[in-house]
């Protein structure tokens, strides 16, 4: 049943983000094509700022994930509700609180950032219309993580492909018929609604006993083992501040509003591979959690760690290498670059690629990082990451501008990502320490020849791409050579071989 649950997560995650990536593009078209990039760097801009203020919630969404995993694997109903119910309790209030601090900031954001659109209404509605958007998932947030631990996010999944393709409809009629920033917003708030509803319904169906909930004090709330977890999550709050906000943040005040949006035409290309990617991997994690508190095997858990790793690097090495390959080309046939160039300088695009494939590379040692609790244990690493990244980050900008910024946030995610790397490989992987990293060290070494020589290679075939014939052309190219050459390097792998005979059990399964 893991399997089969873990293989419905994964193939509905694939088909929505496929298809997100679609209508996303052909949205992002529209808006450059009626709108303006003005518009566009400003809704980035304060999505990013309701997310540095949400972090008030001090990463009590992952604490819930991680408290729920016992006792539901369990069926202990009653620790379920009471658990669940607590967190209603707490998300009620985080949701006033940062509805009210965003309220406060609102008057002073022309002083804070360089806003290069002068339409006050528009802005400010804007800003109202993005806050409620933020703040709605308080208030579904106890119910709707139930679905991601019982492994059956592939319903919701589903429903959220249909919401697409109906919201899709309506941005396109907000912009191209009645060019409407503030409807084309209103439809998105529509779909966070919609989904949150969704997935309380779902929530509802697998578990009936959490319709009604026990009554919850805040003594109660106090002296369990919550607080105590979320005081340790701080250290990962302000990491998270730093490494997904700052750097907005600091391009709004140094460079202008309007360059967050000429970077995050590649931002959504590469956010969607990150999320992809992320989406299929953590979608194991519940398989991860499952297997250690049925089986207690270490040594089952790095099999599956191994076999988790080979899964993600076919993905991860097709995803940038074709990013590197293929991003720029894209960027020159989609958007009409013969009005305006949006494509970016060619060593930003690295930095913003660089950064991608460290994170995404290291995803399957964070699954065994969250499921054993590290989570509220790890301090230092995080800590000193961040301020490496803010300071680098400000010190090089002048500078370097861009260039410096992303430099400062690949130099802090080497020091983050080495604190997982030490929590696990000196608890969890005791016995197999020095397999983990050379593995990791080798999949970065393996990725790093491939970008450069299949891009040389494409770069070979295919030196003018105009159309997108020629595109795709290339594309196809890029795709074999990488799936090729990453099953040269590991098909005498065992894991590979595990992994293969796991995937034709699932489809048997299913059958």
């Amino acid at each position: 049943m893991r399997s089969k649950n873990s293989f419905l997560n994964i193939f509905t995650v694939i088909l929505m983000q496929l298809l997100a990536l679609v209508l996303n593009f052909v949205t992002r078209k529209l808006f450059l094509d009626n709108l303006s990039v003005t518009l566009l760097g400003v809704s980035d801009l304060f999505n990013g700022l309701f997310y540095s203020i949400g972090l008030i919630d001090i990463g009590f969404a992952a604490i819930l994930v991680y408290n729920l995993y016992k006792p539901i694997n369990e069926k202990d109903e009653e620790k379920v509700k009471w658990l669940v119910a607590a967190f209603k309790k707490i998300y009620f209030y985080i949701g006033l609180i940062i509805f009210l601090v965003s309220l406060i900031f609102m008057p002073f954001i022309y002083n804070m950032f360089i806003i290069e659109y002068d339409n006050y209404f528009v802005i400010y509605s804007s800003y109202i219309i993005l806050l409620l958007n933020s703040v709605s998932k308080y208030f579904f947030i106890h119910k709707t993580n139930i679905v991601t631990v019982s492994q059956q996010k592939w319903k919701v999944n589903l429903a959220n492909i249909l919401l697409d393709v109906f919201v899709f409809i309506l941005k396109a009629v907000a912009v191209f018929i009645f060019k409407s920033y503030i409807m084309y917003l209103l439809a998105i708030f529509m779909q966070t609604l919609g989904l949150n509803i969704i997935n309380v319904y779902i929530t509802n169906k697998l578990h009936p006993y959490l319709k009604h909930l026990p009554k919850v004090s805040f003594k109660e709330i106090l002296d369990s083992k919550i607080i105590k977890q979320s005081k340790n999550f701080l250290y990962h709050v302000f990491y998270n501040f730093i490494y997904y906000s700052t750097d907005n943040f600091i391009i709004a005040n140094k460079l202008g509003s309007s360059v967050i949006g000429y970077i995050n035409n590649y931002m959504m290309i590469i956010n969607i591979f990150a999320e992809l990617i992320s989406s299929i991997i953590i979608s194991l994690r519940d398989s991860f959690a499952n297997f250690l508190h049925e089986e207690k095997d270490i040594d089952g858990l790095f099999e599956i760690y191994s076999m988790t790793n080979i899964f993600n690097y076919f993905i991860v090495s097709v995803s940038i290498v074709g990013i590197y390959t293929m991003i720029d080309k894209f960027i020159m046939i989609w958007y009409d670059t013969s009005t305006v160039s949006y494509v970016i300088e060619r060593g930003i695009t690295i930095m913003l690629i660089v950064n991608l494939a460290i994170d995404l590379i290291f995803r399957p040692l964070e699954n065994i990082y969250s499921i054993k609790g590290y989570v509220f244990k790890e301090k230092w690493p995080i800590f000193i990451s961040a301020l490496v990244n803010i300071v680098l980050s400000l010190l090089l900008v002048d500078t370097y501008g861009l260039i410096g910024i992303y430099f400062g946030t690949f130099v802090g995610k080497l020091v983050f990502w080495w604190g997982k790397l030490y929590y696990v490989t000196n608890d969890v992987f005791k016995t197999k320490k020095m397999e983990t990293i050379i593995g990791l060290l080798k999949l970065v070494v393996i990725l790093t020849l491939q970008v450069v020589i299949i891009n040389y290679i494409a770069d070979y075939c295919f030196p003018n791409v105009n159309n997108f014939m020629i595109f795709i052309l290339r594309g196809v190219l890029c795709v074999l050579l990488t799936l090729c050459s990453t099953a040269l390097v590991f098909y005498k792998s065992p894991y590979l071989i595990k992994l293969i005979k796991s995937g034709l059990s699932v489809i048997k399964g299913f059958k």
